[in-house]
Formats: C-alpha cells, sequence, structure tokens
C-alpha cells in the first residue's frame, strides 16, 4: 500500500484516480478553498488522515510518513493564462512550500502538475526574487527530477531482473487456431 500525502487537493483528482486504480492511501491532505475542502470531505472518507488548511503552517515533524507527495500548487503567478506576476503574486511561492516537505519527508515519490513553462529559465526567474534563488530553485527542481527518474529507472530495471530470475513466460490472452 503507497501512503499518499495530497497538497493543493482541490477536490480531490489525483486522490480519485489512485483510488480507481488501488494499492494508495491518503495519510493527509492540504487545501485552503473551504469550498474544495467541503466537496474533499463529500466525495472521499477523511477519517483519521492529517489535514491542514494552509500548506504554510504544516510542520513536517508532525506530519504523518508517506510514499508519495503530490500536488498542483497554483499556477496563476507564471501562467500565460494568469497575470504572470511571479512571486509578487500571493500564490508564487508555494512551490517552496511543496519542495520544504519533499526534504523533510524525503518521500520515495512525487508528482508536482504545473503549468508546461515552468522549468523555462524566464519562469524561474519571474518566480524567485533573486539571482541566486533562481539557480537554487532550478537546481532543487533538477535534483528532484533526477532523483525521480533515477528512482524509476532502478525500479524498472529490478523488475525486469526479478522477471528474468523467475523466468516467467507471459501468458498469451488470445489462442491461436492455425489451419
Amino acid at each position: 500500500m503507497i501512503r499518499v500525502f495530497d497538497a493543493f487537493s482541490g477536490i480531490g483528482g489525483f486522490r480519485s484516480a489512485f483510488e480507481r486504480v488501488g494499492g494508495f492511501k491518503t495519510v493527509g491532505w492540504c487545501e485552503i478553498d473551504r469550498f474544495a475542502q467541503k466537496s474533499y470531505r463529500v466525495l472521499f472518507d477523511t477519517g483519521g488522515e492529517q489535514f491542514y488548511e494552509n500548506i504554510r503552517d504544516i510542520d513536517t515533524a508532525g506530519l504523518a510518513d508517506f510514499d508519495l507527495l503530490v500536488g498542483g500548487f497554483p499556477c496563476q503567478p507564471f501562467s500565460v493564462a494568469g497575470k504572470r506576476l511571479g512571486t509578487a503574486d500571493e500564490r508564487g511561492d508555494l512551490f517552496f512550500e511543496l519542495a520544504r516537505i519533499l526534504e523533510a519527508k524525503r518521500p520515495r515519490y512525487f508528482i508536482f502538475e504545473n503549468v508546461p513553462g515552468l522549468l523555462g529559465i524566464q519562469d524561474l526567474k519571474n518566480y524567485a526574487r533573486t539571482e541566486e534563488q533562481t539557480r537554487i530553485t532550478a537546481d532543487k527542481l533538477y535534483d528532484f527530477a533526477d532523483c525521480a527518474l533515477r528512482v524509476s529507472v532502478d525500479e524498472a530495471l529490478r523488475n525486469q531482473e526479478q522477471s528474468q530470475e523467475e523466468e516467467i513466460e507471459p501468458e498469451p490472452d488470445f489462442e491461436l487456431q492455425l489451419e
């Protein structure tokens, strides 16, 4: 069972997918919008889960352990559909909250969702308060992505080695009829 912390949960898009697939257990969630919170509670059994209204208030020492951190932090500060105010927008530094939790808890996996151009250097410059912070932000993003890629590749190689050791022959899902 993969334990999940659902940050910026909205009405539960990630959680809905995980519940359909199975094998995931949400241990906590975070959402600031009260209407989204109400919907989330109606859609999901949140009993026994940690809830945080504001991600900035999460004390990672008291946060339940989890294997997967998911979060779609607000994109309006960087999106062409928004005003692109970067950190001048009050939501503009919320990525750093996800990074803070990721660094403190070190889950095996994470999924961050946002606008496509977020990793572009101009967006990072808009995002960061200083050139030094731009470099640090870029390093964090790429370090996290590199770490995730290495975990995925290592996992795939382990699965491949295990399959070869077991010499499992795949069973066809059809019967071949020769005439």
